[in-house]
């Protein structure tokens, strides 16, 4: 592996490790709750947000819990919608479901969660605020009850 240079510290090898996270770039954090370092991922998020670097997390589960929360709705802000949508995007269905659901007051998402070897459902409120940005059209089920604000890339100066 090398050498670490004079004055090295071998925590700052890891990102998640630094001791100052500040200045990073923007990130993007996707882990289900069954990962390995899921609890890692989700401590390196929270520390970015707390050195001001832009940072989506997204723990699917925690994300259903969070919305069905009964002490208040969260307003969910989704950058890079894209990648929910389109041929590319199986993985992301039952976030997809969640907000296509969540609409109208009293609406709710079903979802299969495993319990051991027993594969249960269940039904969680889905309603909540919903901001998403992306670069393409969102499907028509969504463009229908959207209020859609085009932008336009700034022009270079040169």
């Amino acid at each position: 592996m090398g050498e670490l240079p004079p004055g090295g510290d071998p925590d700052d090898a890891v990102p998640a490790r630094a001791r100052d996270l500040g200045g990073r770039p923007p990130a993007w954090i996707g882990v289900g709750t069954l990962d390995l370092l899921s609890n890692e991922c989700v401590e390196y998020a929270y520390r970015l947000k707390q050195s001001g670097v832009q940072c989506a997390l997204e723990v699917v589960p925690y994300l259903f819990r969070k919305v069905s929360d009964s002490l208040g709705r969260p307003a969910i802000l989704y950058d890079e919608c894209d990648t929910l949508f389109g041929a590319k995007a199986k993985e992301h269905e039952e976030v997809r479901g969640m907000i296509n659901a969540g609409h109208r007051k009293g609406a709710v998402a079903g979802r299969c969660v495993v319990r051991g070897k027993v594969v249960a459902t269940e039904e969680l409120p889905a309603y909540a605020a919903v901001a998403l940005a992306g670069l393409d059209d969102l499907p028509d089920t969504m463009m229908s009850r959207s209020v859609i604000v085009r932008m336009k890339r700034r022009a270079t100066r040169w």
